[in-house]
């Protein structure tokens, strides 16, 4: 857009400045002009007058809608979910379009209530969180409670992004009891971290298990080494990456996303007793997969997030990404489940993506966007009409159950055992004699919550499961079995909460090739990433990277409207 500028007609400079005198005309001796009456006057009317012109003289200007070269009116680009990827897109996009100076319109689509992605839970009616006990006085489930309270630790690239924005976590040491239980006896039991084992516990397990002990511990650190170094490669030259296999070459961890896990733990040496007992089961408490379904880069991080991982605690992610989608100036649809989206032919001659919104009252609306983000897992928002019919390689997910539960009651009924000391966290074999067990891959007791009930603070247990497939009243019940002298009341079940998440872990067996970033011109999806890693900074990471290529594309589009504009014919 080109800037107006205010000239003088050539009788008013000439009145103004004084040009015949300057020319050529008379110019008084200094001596007469110090001796009239109007110098100080005159001094000051000019100083005035270049302070006026100086200092709001460039608010009469009207200023640039876009730099030379770019359309009057701003790119609209829409994000469809605000999870981690969603987020930080919506992040990356209004700090690179400010440094360069490029106008955008960001909208983010998110079906559910809240901002979180798969970690955030809502009630039957999708429209507010979890409360226990259906109190909404209560504190609402977080998505530690259903991770852990060690996520934000685990997550570098978050912790650098709440850092920024003035947050400063603080994080304290954590001790996990875990027990491994196969449906008859617990044949594993210890703590996590392993380094917070005393040395008496070291040795009976040494005994058991032998030298895998110590080599399970070394075995994820070459990897985890590697993919530590992902909050770096926003300074790498290749960033952004056009597709997944640049960042897996960057990162040098084409051996590990190409070979197995069984592969992985036979050269490390490790015994397959221990591999069943103690490995599988962390496995797939934390993947939903078996070890032999599993690339070796899924396996070291789920060996490390098993153990070094829950070292420290502390913190919460939502409010963090709350935090950054506020100050990313986007506009938030929550509530809002887009079930479609189409390219379409502008009488202008333009190609646009029309989004097809449908919010939880009911109302339907149609917006047209020059780029569109998925930053969800495979186009699940779509309806089957409206996929994008992605062709080549693509990411395929499993499913996953969490019931949540209170009781007054411990876990220590006949279930297991009659025991007096229970684990904190119980994880299961598919070695056991108990049908009961199968599918199930975690109990855990997640905190103590209180409430007030016929006029009495009663404090109660509230437990997590998480499983392949729905437990059933009488799966509850019989962990809550109690002794003969225990009352009723102590074994009911005084809330429960049950929730199928069906595109919870992709599955990540060894790849050669990855899906596309880049579904069309104007498409992009950032869980191509989901093939090669699912962790909350991969996500995050990914989010950025095609925040920036989308950024990259309007650059591009920058220099074909510049040569547009010199050569019109």
């Amino acid at each position: 857009m080109s800037t107006k500028r205010v000239h003088f007609a050539e009788s008013e400079t000439t009145h103004l400045l004084g040009h015949d005198h300057y020319w050529g005309g008379h110019i008084p001796e200094k001596s007469s002009f110090q001796d009239s009456k109007y110098f100080v006057l005159v001094i000051r009317s000019i100083f005035l007058l270049i302070a006026f012109i100086f200092f709001t003289g460039i608010y009469f200007l009207p200023p640039p809608s876009a730099p030379p070269g770019f359309p009057e009116s701003p790119a609209s680009i829409a994000i469809i979910g605000a999870g981690p990827a969603g987020i930080a897109a919506a992040s990356t996009l209004n700090r690179l379009s400010r440094q360069k100076k490029i106008p955008i319109n960001v909208t983010i689509y998110e079906q559910k209530h809240a901002i979180g992605g798969r970690l955030v839970l809502s009630d039957e009616t999708q429209t507010t969180d979890v409360f226990p006990f259906n109190d909404h006085t209560q504190a609402p489930i977080e998505p530690e409670d259903l991770a852990g309270p060690s996520l934000l630790y685990s997550s570098k690239i978050l912790s650098g992004y709440a850092k920024s924005l003035g947050w400063n976590p603080q994080f304290h040491d954590r001790r996990e009891h875990l027990g491994i239980f196969d449906g008859k006896n617990f044949i594993f039991e210890g703590l996590r971290p392993s380094s917070a084992e005393p040395w008496m516990s070291w040795l009976g397990e040494i005994y058991r298990y032998g030298a895998s002990i110590w080599r399970s511990v070394a075995l994820p650190v070459g990897a985890m080494n590697k993919l530590e170094t992902l909050p770096k490669l926003p300074n790498s030259r290749r960033f952004p990456f056009a597709d997944i296999q640049g960042v897996v070459n960057t990162l040098n961890l084409e051996i590990e996303t190409r070979s197995s896990a069984e592969q992985y733990l036979k050269v490390d040496g490790i015994s397959k007793k221990y591999e069943e007992e103690v490995i599988l089961p962390q496995v797939r408490k934390r993947l939903a997969q078996d070890i032999q379904e599993l690339n070796a880069l899924s396996l070291a991080i789920a060996m490390y997030d098993g153990d070094q991982g829950v070292s420290k605690a502390g913190g919460l992610i939502v409010p963090i990404l709350e935090d950054m989608a506020f100050n990313s100036g986007a506009d938030l649809k929550l509530g809002t489940r887009v079930n479609g989206s189409k390219p379409e032919l502008m009488p202008s001659g333009k190609w646009v993506n029309i989004i097809r919104s449908e919010r939880d009252t009911g109302e339907v609306e149609y917006a047209a966007y020059d780029q569109v983000i998925f930053a969800t897992p495979d186009e699940s928002p779509m309806d089957p009409e409206n996929k994008l019919n992605l062709t080549g390689p693509h990411v395929e997910y499993r499913p996953r159950h969490i019931t949540l539960f209170t009781s007054r009651r411990a876990l220590t009924g006949s279930f297991f055992g009659h025991r007096q000391m229970m684990p904190s966290q119980i994880i299961t074999t598919v070695i056991g004699s108990k049908a009961d067990c199968n599918g199930i891959h975690e109990i855990a007791h997640v905190k103590n919550v209180a409430r007030v009930l016929d006029d009495e603070l009663v404090t109660e247990h509230l437990y997590r499961i998480l499983s392949a497939h729905e437990i059933s009243d009488d799966f509850l019940n019989a962990v809550l079995d109690s002794h003969e002298d225990q009352g009723a009341d102590n074994n009911t079940v005084t809330w429960v909460y049950r929730n199928e998440i069906p595109f919870a872990y992709p599955l990540l067996y060894p790849r050669k090739t990855f899906p596309p970033l880049m579904v069309s011109d104007s498409l992009w999806h950032t869980s191509a990433i989901d093939a090669f890693a699912n962790t909350i900074d991969t996500s995050l990471f990914m989010g950025a990277n095609v925040a920036a290529l989308v950024i990259q594309k309007l650059e591009d589009q920058h220099k074909y409207w510049d040569i547009e504009e010199l050569n019109p014919n």
